[in-house]
């Protein structure tokens, strides 16, 4: 039988997410296509570069007849409010012939999905984008509580995984996952550059409040879409598998969309 095929959009100097979708995703074969910007663009103009610029980088992953594709850059998404980034999503969907997940939209659903209602950040963010982070959060309903600051140079992609790991502690100490109303706290790692995978797999393992990461939720929302859920179980690591019991738990009869 073939593999599956799906593909991620990554922003051009990214380091993080390719290593981290192929460890989570074993059991598919990824296809990297890299969102460009021209040099010398401060962030906020890259994120607006990248976002234009995603239908031409999607159109060098045609003809490889994939499931779907994740586009691994959440900061992209945060201007355009929650509502703004699903119908992107959409046309991105349309003009593609195939399901385009971009990484908020797939955080979201993941969310949603655990009944997440509560969500506390661990950013590694300049505080404009952490706070345009949180404003998009706050406008998909959820309360945003705690931010916790991840130290390092300022650039995501100098962090180490210990960086990112002690940010992870700090907010998962103390405290409960449950919030009242049937509803749930968690933890988000934001920004797919920031290197979580092994920080979220030693969480899943001794953390109460279940943690994600905008990487771990595009690995989720891919298997989901390329309808591999139940065969990648036997072989994901601690996180993925928590975050496989979290949505379990949360709707055990399968009921949730």
């Amino acid at each position: 039988m073939a593999r599956v095929r799906v593909g991620i959009a990554v922003p051009s100097a990214n380091p993080t997410v390719a290593p981290e979708l192929h460890a989570l995703l074993p059991g598919l074969d990824l296809y990297v296509a890299r969102l460009w910007a021209p040099p010398g663009l401060g962030l906020r103009d890259r994120l607006a570069a990248y976002r234009d610029g995603l239908a031409g980088c999607l159109a060098s992953l045609s003809g490889l007849d994939l499931a779907a594709v994740l586009v691994a850059c959440t900061g992209a998404s945060y201007p355009l409010g929650p509502d703004g980034d699903r119908a992107w999503a959409a046309s991105q969907s349309a003009a593609f012939g195939a399901p385009v997940i971009t990484a908020a939209g797939a955080v979201l659903t993941a969310l949603r999905a655990a009944r997440i209602g509560r969500l506390d950040l661990v950013s590694p963010y300049p505080a404009w984008l952490t706070a345009e982070s949180a404003a998009f959060w706050a406008g998909a309903g959820l309360t945003v509580g705690e931010v916790h600051q991840i130290e390092g140079t300022g650039a995501i992609y100098d962090l180490a995984v210990s960086d990112v790991a002690a940010a992870l502690h700090a907010a998962g100490t103390g405290g409960t996952d449950r919030i009242g109303g049937g509803r749930r706290r968690a933890i988000l790692v934001t920004g797919t550059g920031a290197p979580s995978l092994p920080a979220l797999d030693e969480h899943a393992v001794r953390g109460t409040v279940p943690a994600l990461s905008s990487n771990l939720a595009g690995a989720w929302a891919l298997l989901a879409a390329a309808g591999a859920t139940a065969a990648a179980a036997a072989t994901a690591g601690p996180a993925l598998t928590r975050w496989f019991r979290e949505t379990a738990a949360a709707d055990p009869d399968g009921t949730t969309a």
